[in-house]
């Protein structure tokens, strides 16, 4: 399967349901017996008689999808679309997270979202 194909949206929706142990439609039927499959190895036994699991399929698929897709995009569309917060709510999430001002960004940042002021209380 060429996952190139598919838009960046596409490949963030597919990460987000492969991530929820999913399978998504998209790429094709279903791999047999995909969902009586444990999510992933478990015992010694599954491990050593190699029992097929879902992280067989899953974890190729999302490595090749965050191999094209930037990080921020695809926690951009799992806080929108699962969390339920705006893209400016993300936008400043995403801005702390990534170390705020203490990375070389300037408070500006704040300045430009909407409703957002940088004002100093006096006392």
């Amino acid at each position: 399967m060429d996952i190139t194909k598919f838009s960046q949206k596409e490949l963030c929706e597919a990460h987000d349901v492969l991530n929820g142990w999913g399978w998504y439609e998209k790429f094709g039927e279903k791999p047999t017996g995909f969902d009586e499959m444990p999510n992933y190895r478990r015992t010694f036994i599954e491990k050593v008689f190699h029992v097929p699991a879902k992280e067989d399929y899953i974890n190729p698929l999302c490595k090749a999808i965050e191999n094209i897709v930037p990080r921020k995009e695809l926690l951009r569309y799992h806080h929108i679309h699962n969390l339920g917060v705006t893209n400016e709510e993300f936008e400043t999430w995403w801005f702390l997270e990534s170390g705020g001002c203490f990375n070389g960004k300037s408070f500006g940042y704040f300045a430009k979202l909407p409703g957002q002021s940088l004002r100093v209380k006096s006392n």
